[in-house]
């Protein structure tokens, strides 16, 4: 008899999936979130670390190719961190671009998801002192990767909450949790 219930309770939570995830192809959304980055910098003049959090945003586009994968790809800008050293302030703000691979498990309207992304990142810094501001910018490149849940509402709008982890040359720790919002054309 228990056995019965718990294949009946898997049945309908599976038929529900299909039912809030059966639709696939293009989707858009926004999202927005708080960063935390930490890193020790040495200007050769002060020492900086930075343990700071700021607020951050992104945009993405994707497709979803079934109830369990998609490809996206993210423009997301994660802030920038300071911190004053003596007469100094040194400033860094983190953003690029992530192509996306996306896994998802739809559980009735509901989905646990996970993904793994490549980092195509621009750091800015800007170290000013009294007299000075010196800006300079590199170019880097980093595995990334999260998990989350998402709820669909209806049949068009998924809501995330998800958390990020980057690891770019610059940081000791980057990562952010983010609340989206992604409009699926069907």
């Amino acid at each position: 008899m228990l056995r019965s219930l718990v294949l009946a309770a898997i049945l309908a939570a599976s038929s529900g999936a299909v039912l809030a995830y059966e639709n696939f192809g293009p989707y858009v959304g926004v999202g927005a979130g708080k960063s935390k980055a930490s890193t020790a910098l040495d200007t050769g003049t002060n020492q900086f670390a930075i343990d700071a959090d700021d607020t951050a945003w992104r945009v993405f586009a994707g497709y979803r190719f079934s109830p369990y994968f998609a490809f996206e790809a993210s423009y997301v800008d994660f802030g920038e961190f300071s911190d004053d050293s003596a007469a100094e302030r040194l400033t860094i703000g983190l953003r690029g671009v992530t192509p996306w691979l996306v896994a998802s498990w739809p559980i009735g309207k509901f989905e646990l998801l996970a993904r793994l992304g490549y980092f195509i990142n621009t750091t800015g810094f800007e170290l000013r002192t009294a007299t000075d501001r010196i800006q300079v910018s590199s170019s880097q490149d980093s595995i990334t990767y999260g998990a989350g849940i998402g709820m669909m509402l209806g049949t068009h709008i998924n809501l995330r909450l998800e958390y990020e982890r980057v690891n770019p040359d610059e940081f000791e720790d980057a990562d952010a949790v983010w609340l989206t919002a992604a409009w699926r054309f069907l």
